[in-house]
């Protein structure tokens, strides 16, 4: 690893030691200007242009869909006539996910909401170097020091310009951001391919759940119609009852009174849509409430072998059991709990997670029902139902063939984890100098 002759302190305790021929200084002076989006409201239109925001920003660039908001031309031209943005600004999101930057690399403006600040260098500054300064450790500790919390992070305008960074030559910040062209691209590749493995397994997983609990473990088995289309044929001895009549309960929580500020370190497990994931609970995050608030909430309280299904939001229809050793628990309004009643509740699991019970979630939120899955709608959800026995048979399968998936997909979860770290790393140290590139 090549580092440069001479080092200096750099006099900030979170930077560290320097090139000495480098500067240490704020972004402003390698700035020709810093705009965010608007901050006025505007009326949505079936027909227009699309209205932007820090979601549609990504590190690998914008991400734009047909279903975008969109807002008049009138207003659309209202938002750009200050002149941002123009291709190579770098387009930084500066609430919600702060940091998150990529080059504008469009032909034509959008228009964006003030979730996205665009900053255009002048004549001293490299675009493509303060876009890996921005992604850097050294931005990402000044973010955290600045932001501002409301409903969402955010870090103002004012605060940007202020935020300092080490500064090489203006030659060093081409070479600089060369080299880590080359090195991230390779790194955004083993990424992207380790996504895609995650990507296969998991449509792998699903179309196992699917086949096992819609035509069972015996392929000689005689079947039947199941007098529903997208279901087809199924054992010709099994079942398709509606949920509620397998059911001893369908209930979604409530928020506490007083909401978030009841919460406690330690209690009553209090789970959340966050906490429930297809492969089980997930507590790292988990939030408690004290045992006389569980009294009160008593109509929700979790039991062992409850099936636990998220009804709103993004993670709408995952869904895990609640097993043994976590204790007490209750959920809030985003997780419903389904109760098994003559139905093993592994294999019940299984049924919501395939495609048969996936598909009717589908269905109904393209009705109109985007907020969420109302319990009504919910107990006349379709399930297969075998045997006790056969169920049995299955849940155990799908459990071995599951959990091996499971593996290979947290192996490659893990594998993205330490190459975004080595990612960081790497960004971090060279644009501090910690690396000589040439």
């Amino acid at each position: 690893m090549k580092m440069y002759e001479e080092y200096k302190d750099s006099g900030v305790k979170w930077i560290g030691e320097v090139p000495s021929h480098w500067k240490i200084a704020p972004i402003k002076r390698f700035l020709s200007g810093m705009q965010d989006g608007t901050h006025g409201t505007y009326q949505t239109v079936d027909s227009g242009y699309p209205l932007l925001s820090a979601k549609n920003v990504f590190d690998t660039g914008l991400c734009i869909e047909d279903a975008e908001r969109k807002i008049s031309k009138d207003d659309y031209y209202s938002i750009i006539a200050n002149g941002y943005p123009q291709k190579g600004d770098i387009a930084l999101c500066c609430v919600g996910t702060i940091g998150r930057c990529c080059i504008y690399n469009e032909d034509v403006p959008y228009a964006f909401q003030r979730s996205v600040t665009f900053l255009r260098c002048n004549e001293a500054g490299y675009n493509s170097f303060f876009l890996y300064c921005l992604k850097s450790q050294v931005a990402n500790t000044q973010y955290r020091m600045y932001e501002k919390t409301s409903a969402q992070s955010g870090i103002y305008m004012g605060v940007l310009k202020t935020l300092i960074f080490p500064i090489p030559t203006f030659i060093e910040q081409h070479h600089i951001a060369a080299y880590l062209d080359a090195k991230t691209e390779k790194i955004d590749k083993m990424i992207a391919k380790a996504e895609k493995k995650i990507e296969y397994f998991g449509e792998l997983k699903q179309s196992l759940i699917t086949r096992a609990v819609t035509r069972g473990l015996n392929p000689n088995a005689p079947l039947k119609d199941s007098g529903v289309k997208w279901i087809g044929d199924i054992p010709r001895d099994w079942e398709i009852p509606r949920l509620n009549f397998v059911t001893s309960k369908i209930g979604s929580g409530s928020t506490p009174k007083g909401g978030s500020e009841v919460y406690v370190d330690e209690g009553v497990v209090f789970l959340r849509s966050q906490n429930v994931y297809n492969d089980g609970l997930r507590l790292n995050d988990v939030v408690h409430i004290v045992p006389s608030i569980h009294e009160q909430m008593k109509g929700t309280k979790v039991q062992v072998d409850d099936i636990l299904f998220n009804i709103t939001g993004a993670s709408i229809g995952r869904c895990c059991r609640f097993t043994k050793g976590i204790g007490e628990a209750n959920v809030n309004q985003h997780v419903c709990i389904v109760r098994p009643k003559n139905i093993l509740p592994t294999f019940l699991m299984y049924c919501l997670q395939s495609f048969v019970g996936q598909t009717q979630l589908r269905q109904l939120l393209k009705g109109g029902n985007r907020e969420g899955l109302s319990g009504e709608s919910f107990k006349n959800f379709y399930v297969l139902l075998p045997s006790p026995n056969e169920q049995q048979q299955i849940a155990t399968y799908l459990d071995i063939k599951c959990s091996k998936i499971d593996h290979i997909v947290a192996t490659q979860k893990k594998k993205i984890a330490y190459l975004q770290e080595l990612k960081q790393s790497l960004i971090t140290n060279v644009v501090t100098g910690k690396i000589k590139v040439s």
